[in-house]
């Protein structure tokens, strides 16, 4: 995916920002706990076929969340 694309795409239910997930080919809300799937490089935004991330997804995407910007922060 092309990262351009996923800095100016949002969620489409609460405009948070959004994670690329390689593994599942999914652009992941942390915020609303919805993967939006991507086929063939195009995302599907519609709230309707939006998968419903487990807990156990949504924690470890937080916590690389929190590495990623706590890296960031230092340099």
């Amino acid at each position: 995916m092309d990262s351009n694309l996923t800095k100016n795409l949002v969620c489409p239910v609460c405009k948070g920002s959004l994670s690329w997930g390689a593994e599942a080919s999914e652009l992941l809300c942390p915020s609303c706990g919805l993967a939006f799937s991507v086929t063939k490089g195009i995302p599907d935004m519609i709230v309707h076929d939006a998968r419903k991330m487990t807990e156990e997804e949504l924690e470890s995407l937080r916590l690389k969340q929190k590495a990623a910007e706590s890296s960031a922060a230092r340099g």
